[in-house]
């Protein structure tokens, strides 16, 4: 099983960075906010533009 480094951080009493994920839809998002150095990420489902087709894409 990965370990969960962002969970490691916090742990470990560490500050943690993400974002938000509403209007992208484009997979690649995941690997540029991991390239800029962002620990997590979520996206909004509820009232944004993703489905779960596009949950699946951005997780992939």
């Amino acid at each position: 099983m990965r370990s969960n480094g962002a969970k490691r951080t916090l742990l470990a009493g560490d500050v943690v960075f993400g974002t938000m994920i509403d209007e992208v839809r484009t997979p690649a998002i995941s690997q540029i906010l991991a390239a800029a150095g962002l620990d997590f990420m979520f996206g909004a489902m509820e009232h944004g533009a993703h489905d779960l087709a596009a949950a699946a894409d951005l997780i992939r």
